[in-house]
């Protein structure tokens, strides 16, 4: 049985739905985290008295610094690993493509004519063919 896919195509569609349904998360988490941090103050400043409070609030913006800086990398490598998945979901975490020319010097022959049966793309005319990935899921 194929597994269903759960991702979210954000090049399709209204954009405003798009990025409402990549904030809605982000909105929880952050409130979730104030909710958290406003419950644990109440409850110090009930129960621990002033030293305790001020303890909680002189470390706070380390903790918040901590926090965003998580948020911050869990997302960059979202979308890293999003740009290099192919249809099929494998992970190509990095393709390389060299020009049909590259190195013909040195190799006596296009890339085209060495790697007949590779992926090509053309951009503004240039032909590159595609050479290697350097990790798959051979290896994941």
């Amino acid at each position: 049985m194929a597994k269903k896919s759960t991702a979210i195509d954000v090049t399709q569609g209204v954009i405003w739905q798009q990025l409402l349904s990549l904030c809605v998360p982000i909105f929880f988490s952050s409130f979730f985290q104030q909710a958290y941090t406003l419950i644990g103050t109440y409850i110090v400043g009930q129960f621990g008295g002033k030293l305790a409070l001020g303890g909680i609030q002189a470390t706070m913006v380390l903790t918040e610094l901590c926090i965003g800086f998580c948020v911050g990398v869990g997302a960059g490598c979202a979308v890293i690993t999003e740009q290099f998945l192919d249809q099929n979901g494998r992970t190509i975490l990095w393709r390389r493509y060299n020009r049909d020319d590259w190195a013909l010097d040195r190799y006596g022959k296009l890339w085209s004519a060495q790697l007949p049966a590779n992926d090509r793309l053309t951009v503004n005319g240039i032909t590159y063919v595609h050479w290697y990935d350097c990790v798959t899921d051979y290896i994941l």
